[in-house]
């Protein structure tokens, strides 16, 4: 069943917040990182909404981060830093990820 649903875009420092206390914490344990909408594929460091196809609004990212290592990081996720109660935001490969380690944040418009 199809509900309109995209990759979440973090528009405010309370969504931020939210996510991280209500859907990561509780689920640290199991994965290590949760994608989410944002990319910077078109522009290195200008990093762009997928879905409205605006200019991210909340920048909480981890320390040295976003640093596109190996040329190859073009999607934004959350990682869990040095405990599972700070997550802040970082780049990753777009594709061929572990599976077992990544989950999805979606949203659903009202």
């Amino acid at each position: 069943m199809s509900y309109g649903g995209y990759l979440a875009e973090i528009d405010t420092d309370e969504e931020f917040q939210f996510i991280v206390k209500e859907l990561l914490i509780p689920q640290s344990t199991f994965f290590d990182i949760a994608f989410i909408g944002a990319s910077d594929k078109e522009h290195e460091n200008t990093w762009i909404n997928l879905h409205s196809k605006t200019e991210i609004a909340v920048k909480k990212w981890r320390a040295n981060q976003p640093d596109n290592s190996q040329g190859n990081e073009h999607c934004m996720g959350f990682w869990p830093w040095k405990d599972s109660n700070n997550w802040y935001f970082n780049d990753y490969p777009c594709q061929n990820m572990p599976i077992h380690h990544e989950r999805f944040i979606c949203e659903i418009p009202k």
